[in-house]
């Protein structure tokens, strides 16, 4: 599967792992599942992490607006509010481009909190969610092939 996430037992760490040619379909179904998977009425925090092998070369200033707009009114329908963000991009091509375009449409947007802070590996990013390794690494483990 291009897109898979996975979550700890509490509900509180959200992990999504790209790979290969993914679609805005895609996206929209994962998003969909995780803010149903999600405990509710509670803060989480999100991991994304993109494979060298991602291809994000259909999603544009148009279709991640879409995305980030789409995500952002699930997350209110069930009470949830992301806490903080990361990303692992490192040899990602793709990834490099549409973090950047996903963060920059963020800031014009005062009323969406979807944004990012972009890494080259999971430990600091790990640090800067404040997420335990103990707890991250099984989770993301999961979403490995």
């Amino acid at each position: 599967m291009p897109v898979v996430a996975r979550t700890d037992e509490a509900r509180t760490f959200l992990v999504v792992r790209y790979c290969d040619r993914v679609t805005t379909e895609q996206v929209l179904a994962v998003s969909a599942d995780t803010a149903r998977m999600m405990t509710r009425e509670t803060s989480f925090s999100t991991l994304l992490i993109f494979d060298a092998t991602v291809d994000l070369s259909d999603f544009n200033a148009s279709v991640i607006d879409h995305i980030r707009k789409n995500r952002d009114s699930e997350l209110a329908s069930f009470g949830l509010r992301r806490r903080a963000g990361a990303a692992v991009v490192d040899s990602s091509v793709d990834a490099n481009m549409v973090m950047p375009l996903w963060n920059a449409l963020n800031e014009v947007d005062p009323n969406n909190n979807l944004h990012f802070e972009l890494f080259k590996t999971v430990g600091p990013a790990l640090n800067w969610l404040e997420v335990p390794a103990t707890l991250a690494l099984p989770v993301i483990e999961e979403t490995e092939r």
